[in-house]
């Protein structure tokens, strides 16, 4: 006999209805958790302040019903039996939407203290106390405090240095549901609510457009060099609650020279500071980057790092531009960040604020310029050969011959640049080029100002002493006789032809008078009055007849010594702006 129908036989002997039996076996198979179906949760973690959407994903986790809610409960615990049955800040319940078929949906995280909660899922609405179970999370979801991106991480101290903070990973909205941040600065841990005793300095911030930024001004209340923790919370009420934190570093201010240079480095660049952030520090350690520096020495991201770092003084350390250091694809510039750390290990300090270096393409400058001379009044169109030199309008490019700028610079091409000359003392010069990847200077005295110069009015009657007017460059370094005729002071003498001299305690040539009372305007004009009443001896004496009519030269001569040697740069070379005409009007 088959057993099945042994067992019924025996029930029904027993006075059991083999009906109830099987109404009870099928009460028994389906309780709450028997339709439960695991969904896997994405994010795994959100913020204190929630206000994030949470994904979850199933199979047939949606049978039709109209309502569904949720309930957040912590990993350890059970679900609650009916949705509305439990409403504790760490037992709470969420609106759940479902995603257009019946195995996905989701929900808006709402605040929950830091922990691990896993999602409970029911069909019916949050408020009731009937309905049950359809569904868990197989996996939990963590709520921690958040860690948001500072930028920039480090500042002046003393200074109100406007700091964004960036929920991390990007979009992370830690800030959640509040309409409000409330932010502190403090040297040690971060209170859990908003507090503005003891360590805590206070700080102005301001909700971003969304919950995932802020704006905070660091206090002007911090010294450097100082680490602090930035502690952000959910309002700025005594009850708000911690929702983020940060570190921050009040630094010294340095000074980065140059600032700017060539890309793919190779060059040398100095970072100094009148503080000694250096102090303690053997061997500091420098990265360049064009992100924000790390609080402490970066172990992976988009870094360079300088092989060669020489601790000068306390103050400051000399830098070796790694190669690294380069434009990308198409760019004409691009700053890094001079990142300088107590050593590599991930505890090592950053000891300075960033500075800014620029980089731009390689510049050299050929040791010619076309013409080669020029007056030193200037006023002269020269062309200038090298290499590197931009052609973007609004690029930054200039010149100048020892010192003097040229003025309405052209960049013809990537090679070529014309510009006028400025007034410059007579003399050779080197010429310097200036672009966003620092100066060059060209070796080799490659441009020769000369010594001409320019007399208003350039004519006058004989027996007349009149003022004239001279431009020419290089008048404020010379020392003007008082006393005239000859001495090792700077003359202005009106010749016949030519000067000269060498001679004996008299001159070969003489000059035929001199214009005295000299009087320096600037470093390119002077004012003297010319006697045309009398003329000088071999002698040096002032007693010969008054000049006659006819065209001469008035000279600046640097030394009228008689028996002197004149070098070329001692008197002004002949131009056909310094002749000077006695004659009746």
């Amino acid at each position: 006999m088959p057993k099945s129908t042994s067992t019924r036989s025996r029930l029904a002997r027993a006075g059991i209805a083999t009906g109830v039996i099987a109404a009870a076996v099928l009460a028994t198979a389906t309780p709450a958790f028997a339709a439960d179906v695991a969904v896997v949760l994405s994010p795994t973690t959100g913020p204190t302040g929630g206000g994030n959407t949470v994904t979850f994903s199933g199979t047939g986790v949606f049978t039709g019903s109209a309502t569904y809610s949720g309930r957040l409960t912590p990993s350890g615990g059970s679900c609650a039996a009916a949705p509305g049955t439990s409403n504790t800040t760490t037992n709470v319940a969420v609106a759940v939407t479902r995603v257009g078929n019946d195995n996905d949906g989701s929900f808006i995280a709402p605040a929950l203290p830091i922990g691990a909660y896993k999602l409970c899922l029911y069909n019916a609405a949050t408020t009731s106390t009937t309905g049950t179970v359809i569904g868990h999370s197989s996996n939990t979801y963590t709520v921690a405090l958040a860690s948001p991106t500072l930028s920039p991480s480090a500042g002046p101290g003393g200074t109100a240095t406007t700091i964004t903070a960036t929920g991390s990973p990007a979009g992370n909205t830690f800030i959640g549901t509040a309409t409000s941040v409330g932010a502190t600065f403090s040297t040690g841990a971060c209170p859990t609510t908003y507090t503005t005793t003891g360590a805590n300095i206070v700080a102005t911030a301001t909700k971003g457009a969304t919950a995932a930024t802020a704006t905070i001004t660091a206090p002007t209340g911090l010294t450097a060099p100082n680490n602090y923790n930035v502690c952000l919370y959910n309002g700025t009420a005594g009850t708000s609650t911690l929702i983020g934190t940060g570190t921050y570093s009040a630094l010294p201010s340095v000074t980065l020279s140059p600032a700017v240079g060539p890309s793919a480095g190779t060059n040398t660049i100095t970072v100094s500071s009148t503080n000694a952030f250096l102090s303690g520090v053997a061997q500091p350690k420098v990265t360049f980057t064009r992100d924000t520096c790390p609080a402490t020495y970066p172990q992976s991201g988009t870094i360079v790092s300088s092989a060669t770092v020489n601790r000068i003084t306390d103050n400051k350390v000399a830098i070796l531009v790694p190669g690294g250091v380069v434009l990308g694809t198409g760019e004409t510039t691009a700053t890094y960040n001079v990142c300088i750390y107590s050593g590599t290990g991930s505890t090592a300090s950053l000891l300075a604020v960033p500075a800014s270096y620029t980089i731009a393409p390689g510049l050299t400058v050929d040791a010619t310029v076309t013409p080669a001379q020029g007056p030193a009044q200037g006023g002269s169109l020269v062309t200038i050969t090298g290499a590197g030199f931009p052609t973007a309008s609004d690029a930054v490019v200039s010149a100048s011959i020892g010192g003097s700028p040229l003025t309405k610079v052209r960049v013809i091409d990537g090679n070529t640049l014309t510009g006028y000359t400025t007034a410059h003392a007579p003399g050779t010069a080197n010429v310097s080029v200036t672009t966003a990847a620092g100066t060059k200077t060209a070796t080799g005295t490659p441009y020769t100002y000369t010594y001409g110069i320019t007399v208003s009015p350039n004519t006058a009657p004989t027996n007349t002493q009149p003022y004239v007017d001279i431009l020419g460059a290089g008048f404020s370094s010379l020392t003007f006789s008082a006393a005239g005729g000859q001495d090792t002071d700077t003359h202005v003498f009106l010749v016949n032809d030519r000067y000269l001299p060498a001679g004996t305690g008299t001159w070969t040539t003489p000059p035929v008078t001199e214009c005295t009372d000299v009087v320096t305007i600037s470093d390119t004009e002077i004012i003297c009055q010319l006697d045309l009443t009398t003329s000088l001896t071999a002698a040096g004496a002032n007693t010969g007849p008054a000049p006659g009519n006819g065209t001469y030269t008035i000279e600046v001569v640097t030394n009228s010594t008689p028996g002197a040697t004149l070098a070329p740069n001692a008197a002004s070379i002949i131009s056909s702006g310094s002749t000077f005409t006695v004659a009746p009007y």
